[in-house]
């Protein structure tokens, strides 16, 4: 069990936080850290997170020695990994992934044996953080990269495509984890279209297609709608959710913040009711939103 009471969010930095809690007593970790975009966020006048900023901007002056000799001592592996990048790519690389890559190792520390985590990044870094993660993690225990695609205003290029897509990295502590079956809405006129099949309806009313199997599909049976569209459709790992639009009531102003939707689809997947959920990046909250909505006790830590 957490030494943290439920519904507990700490303003600090969370690798001191983290050092505090209990081992092996989170179900699910959810973190949105900074990106390495080299940028200052700050949330407008006016809206409901105001005051609220941070800086997605790191040197190599704020790199501490004590995170590189413990990241040394305990992890090897990784320590070599970070220390091979250090003349690739831009200066501060490094600093960025020693900062991840401590509190990185706590996370797993904090999880048990049965949970999961799941990074949110983008392009920006995901190639180095999927790296890190498999030192941390181990590689057997990388589940999926799932794409989150959002819509957006598309702006004209000669020299790339359009990214509306964020990366989540998710790991499992060990083997002995186990995703929770959600599913999709189903449109049923799309699914009349693939199937090419006209719609019947019998004698209560029920809507019903053809269905063929057996060899040479010679043997047909019937298909209810109503049974299709109750079931749903597996998710796969591209997740199509929108961005929160200007004008709904779940916009704070939060600079960086994620829609409830997405919160839920993790949660929901990667814990049952009365788990508990983490999120030491959890900026204006959402994990704690969503979790609290889903039943789940919750703990968050943000620095702002």
């Amino acid at each position: 069990m957490p030494n943290v009471e439920n519904r507990t969010i700490f303003c600090a930095d969370n690798l001191a936080v983290m050092r505090g809690i209990n081992s092996e007593c989170i179900d699910l970790i959810y973190l949105d850290p900074p990106f390495n975009k080299n940028k200052k966020f700050t949330a407008p006048i006016g809206s409901s997170a105001e005051g609220a900023s941070f800086k997605d901007i790191f040197r190599e002056e704020d790199l501490k020695d004590e995170w590189v000799q413990t990241i040394r001592e305990d992890q090897p592996d990784l320590y070599h990994y970070l220390n091979g990048i250090k003349g690739v790519g831009k200066p501060y690389n490094f600093a960025y992934l020693a900062y991840m890559a401590i509190r990185l190792i706590e996370c797993r520390r904090l999880l048990k044996q049965t949970g999961s985590i799941y990074l949110h990044c983008d392009p920006t870094m995901s190639h180095y953080l999927k790296t890190t993660m498999d030192c941390i993690f181990g590689e057997d225990n990388f589940r999926n990269e799932i794409i989150w695609s959002y819509t957006g205003r598309l702006m004209t290029s000669k020299r790339s495509f359009n990214s509306k897509h964020d990366n989540l990295l998710f790991y499992s502590k060990s083997k002995s984890h186990e995703i929770n079956p959600i599913t999709d809405k189903i449109d049923k006129t799309e699914y009349i279209r693939i199937k090419k099949q006209k719609i019947h309806q019998d004698e209560e009313g029920r809507e019903w297609i053809w269905g063929h199997a057996g060899k040479g599909k010679s043997h047909e049976y019937r298909i209810y709608l109503d049974e299709v569209m109750a079931k749903g459709k597996a998710f796969s790992a591209e997740w199509v959710i929108p961005m929160i639009n200007t004008s709904s009531k779940e916009r704070t102003g939060y600079p960086t913040q994620k829609p409830l939707a997405l919160l839920e689809r993790i949660i929901k997947a990667s814990s049952n009711e009365g788990d508990v959920v983490f999120d030491p990046f959890c900026g204006c909250a959402t994990t704690c939103v969503a979790s609290e909505r889903l039943g789940r006790s919750w703990i968050g830590i943000d620095i702002s």
